[in-house]
């Protein structure tokens, strides 16, 4: 008998608080968008980016929906645009998203330029919030000359790459060596350049020819010359698969340069036939594929979708799930509320959670609590300029076949800020 009532007592308590928790959600609605070059350079990204965007959004409103809160918060998935790779196509697509679909929560594109772009042309002037894949250090300092945050990333800037690779290059060559380096004359391609340069001259390096080139070119036959000249003691190179495609052969054909004295940025690990790298060559890449949630990431996107799977779409995977807890703890719909609570959220002291156990953050939100949220790209821990401030990269080399780089052959990592 004495067993029954504690029963009955202990029941009521849990039962009270359920419908206490309940009562206070904040009536929300989120829609999210998606931006991505589904046509133009990195095209075949551009659909599992979109993918990743859909299948996190569809999966956060089920979760919801299963923790009794449905009628309160309403997620939804608006739609997804074509940035075809570029700053104009990406500003008219973020336009359609914002002012025709209704988004407040853009995730994309992976390309800094048309971040950059469509950020200054309407996410910035609509006080829409934007999760981009892009790593230029522009993005930052974009925050940083408007005064508020309004671009968040997972992926860390080019300005630590930079650092990464000249630290990798010394490793391998010497850290007095001249080293020649080329990338496309765009946001991502100057700016990863330049941090490298940097990097490179104050540990003592020297740079030799440094070639900006139009990745839109017919052929790159000329700047392959001039980045092979010179008798460099190695290279880097920062450019996307299909300009690299242009870059090899003519390299190749000039006889004075070693593929395994080379060294890529992020955008050229493991690109596909015919644009492959060559065997021996080496890129750098934020480490985004370490998270606890990672493996159960994997089998939610191949379960939801027939488009081939890209490891780094988890980025556009993660932002939902943040968003929702920041709206949470903001108690509010709105962008500008939300993201004064996107760092809270990433860098609580409160329970921890992933997107496979999210009512766990959703409940300490609720009762008061600031949760950390880890995502399938691992820990985030926003700064207050939108960057994660803790990062590692991980190293890898080419084998030159076409299909995917060597398994991690090294790990560098940065710290937190």
């Amino acid at each position: 008998m004495q067993l029954s009532t504690t029963l009955a007592a202990f029941t009521f308590v849990i039962g009270a608080a359920t419908a206490s928790r309940a009562a206070d959600v904040p009536e929300l609605d989120l829609k999210f968008g998606a931006l991505s070059g589904l046509s133009g350079d990195l095209a075949q990204s551009g659909q599992p980016w979109l993918e990743a965007a859909r299948i996190g959004v569809e999966d956060l409103k089920a979760r919801i929906d299963t923790m009794g809160y449905g009628d309160k918060i309403r997620i939804s998935f608006v739609g997804g645009e074509d940035s075809q790779g570029n700053a104009q196509g990406g500003i008219e697509a973020a336009k359609k998203l914002v002012s025709v679909d209704g988004a407040n929560i853009i995730i994309g594109d992976f390309f800094s330029s048309v971040t950059v772009a469509a950020a200054q042309s309407v996410f910035i002037p609509q006080r829409v919030i934007d999760f981009t894949g892009g790593t230029a250090p522009s993005i930052t300092d974009l925050n940083k000359k408007v005064g508020a945050t309004w671009m968040w990333r997972m992926a860390p800037p080019d300005s630590l790459q930079g650092a990464v690779v000249a630290k990798l290059i010394g490793d391998a060559v010497g850290k007095d060596k001249t080293i020649n380096v080329a990338g496309r004359n765009d946001t991502y391609g100057v700016g990863l350049v330049d941090a490298f340069k940097e990097a490179w001259r104050k540990g003592g390096g020297k740079i030799g020819a440094s070639v900006i080139y139009n990745p839109d070119s017919p052929t790159l036959d000329t700047e392959a010359q001039q980045l092979a000249a010179g008798k460099p003691d190695g290279w880097f190179i920062v450019s996307f698969c299909g300009d690299w495609g242009k870059l090899k052969g003519p390299l190749q054909r000039t006889g004075q340069w070693d593929s395994k004295r080379t060294f890529g940025g992020d955008a050229l690990g493991g690109c596909p036939k015919p644009n492959e790298t060559i065997a021996g060559m080496r890129s750098t890449r934020g480490d985004f594929v370490s998270g606890e949630s990672n493996a159960d990431w994997v089998a939610l996107f191949k379960s939801k979708s027939k488009v081939p799977f890209s490891s780094f779409s988890d980025e556009a995977f993660d932002p939902p799930y943040i968003t929702l807890l920041a709206a949470l703890k903001a108690r509010s719909s709105d962008p500008d509320a939300i993201r004064e609570q996107l760092v809270a959220v990433t860098n609580g002291k409160g329970p921890k959670c992933t997107f496979a156990t999210f009512d766990v953050c959703v409940k300490a939100v609720l009762d008061g609590q600031t949760p950390e949220f880890q995502g399938a790209t691992g820990p985030i821990a926003f700064n207050q300029l939108g960057d994660p401030s803790i990062v590692s990269y991980v190293v890898l080399q080419s084998k030159g076949d076409g299909a995917v780089d060597d398994p991690v052959v090294g790990k560098l990592h940065i710290g937190s800020e």
